[in-house]
């Protein structure tokens, strides 16, 4: 390369940079955000130790809170064991502490265009020596996300979230317990559930924890005859007894109106010491009442579907569970096995062939409910029969009878009410019969 090239090879590289360098230091720099004003303003606040009593007055009720010597708070003449200490203590630390979205004006020509000429709700917080502050709530905004509010006789108009507004608008029975059941599961021995959509089901229970922390044993009676898982099942039941209504009516003069003097279903708990709680509710209406108070429940949807759970999900996925330990003998298709021996019709087989094939009986899971229509199958000969002889004497038999090609109406003690997998029915029926084969 000639030394003019070079030169101007340099030159143009030399130039890039300065240009470069140049653009950077002109290119426009992207400004800060400006930091938000923060325009709350704190109306009143108050520490609830100098608060005394709380009055809330509205068109429909004057609630009132008080402070007792014991340093709890009561609500308008309530006992102590009546009242739902989470809803008075909402609207006590609002009203003690009041802080406003912003001044929205200074004065106003006419309070009553916001609804401040006969607030829809007076706040007035009380101290050791007398009235400490007043709000007043006019109109909610447009956007429903805040209230028109004037603090005592003052001219000035400001906002108050809705959440903080909330409180001072409770129903006077919200103030009120609104839990249902007052039994344990622990305490529980029975439990009966009659539902519009699932028929009646029954769940009892068998066997006490055998430590404490561990589970169950519970049986279902109805609609099916079987063992039942007990996580899902001591769940369940701890979802119901553990319902809190959303508000609630008192008297039940009223049961008509929310569906409760024909109900659609009841609950009962039976208790080992023989107390009944026992609960009627309706499913349009999703109310409940309980048998003995004088009281209506109005539910949420949440709680309504804790009763809706289907009894199938309940169920032990396992057709016939026994424990191979605990028998004398079992018979399948006509044969006949002595399981003190391992002899199958005077033929020894052995003790591990003959539990593989027993595992293989255990996997026959259920797939469904029975439908009526299958039960038209009980008349024919079952594809597989088998029968247990426990050493306590105890004799259980089960009968599978072809529904299609897929599907098998299993009949266990003369119930017939599931379908297993055929599949799995002609895989334990092999293995069965390849003990007859060694």
């Amino acid at each position: 390369m000639s030394q003019k090239k070079r030169l101007l090879l340099v030159g143009g590289i030399l130039l890039v940079l300065v240009l470069a360098l140049v653009a950077v230091y002109f290119w426009p720099k992207p400004v800060p955000p400006t930091p938000a004003v923060d325009k709350t303003v704190v109306l009143h606040q108050f520490e609830e130790t100098a608060v005394t009593s709380v009055v809330v007055t509205r068109p429909d009720a004057t609630l009132t809170f008080v402070k007792n010597e014991e340093g709890e708070w009561q609500f308008s003449g309530r006992q102590a064991a009546e009242v739902d200490n989470a809803f008075v203590f909402d609207t006590v630390y609002n009203a003690a502490v009041l802080t406003a979205i912003e001044k929205l004006a200074d004065a106003a020509e006419n309070y009553a265009d916001y609804g401040l000429e006969e607030p829809a709700v007076s706040v007035s917080v009380y101290g050791a020596d007398g009235l400490l502050s007043t709000l007043h709530f006019g109109n909610i905004t447009l956007d429903r996300s805040a209230y028109y509010a004037r603090l005592g006789d003052n001219p000035e108009i400001y906002l108050v979230a809705d959440a903080v507004v909330r409180p001072f608008q409770y129903t006077p029975t919200q103030y009120l317990r609104k839990d249902v059941f007052t039994l344990a599961l622990n305490d529980i021995d029975r439990f009966a559930l009659r539902h519009p959509d699932h028929g009646e089901i029954v769940i009892t229970r068998t066997a006490d924890p055998e430590e404490e922390g561990l589970l169950g044993v519970w049986e279902m009676t109805k609609p099916y005859q079987k063992t039942v898982r007990a996580q899902e099942t001591e769940d369940w039941l701890k979802s119901i007894l553990a319902i809190v209504a959303e508000d609630l009516v008192e008297g039940t003069s009223k049961a008509g109106e929310y569906g409760l003097t024909a109900p659609a279903g009841v609950i009962t708990f039976n208790a080992k010491d023989g107390t009944v709680e026992q609960a009627v509710f309706s499913t349009e209406h999703s109310a409940l009442r309980k048998i003995g108070r004088d009281r209506l429940y109005l539910l949420s949807d949440k709680s309504l579907k804790f009763l809706e759970t289907d009894p199938f999900a309940m169920l032990d996925p396992f057709l016939c569970k026994v424990d191979v330990a605990t028998l004398n003998a079992f018979e399948w298709d006509g044969h006949h096995i002595d399981l003190t021996t391992y002899e199958i019709d005077g033929k020894k087989v052995e003790e591990k062939a003959f539990k593989n094939a027993y595992l293989e009986l255990m996997m026959i899971t259920i797939m469904a409910s029975a439908q009526e229509t299958d039960r038209t199958v009980l008349g024919s000969n079952p594809v597989f029969a088998y029968g247990f002889t426990g050493k306590d004497g105890s004799r259980h038999t089960v009968k599978l009878y072809a529904v299609n090609a897929q599907t098998c109406l299993a009949e266990v003690d003369s119930r017939a009410d599931f379908r297993v997998d055929i599949q799995k029915v002609k895989t334990a029926q092999s293995a069965f019969n390849a003990l007859l084969e060694e």
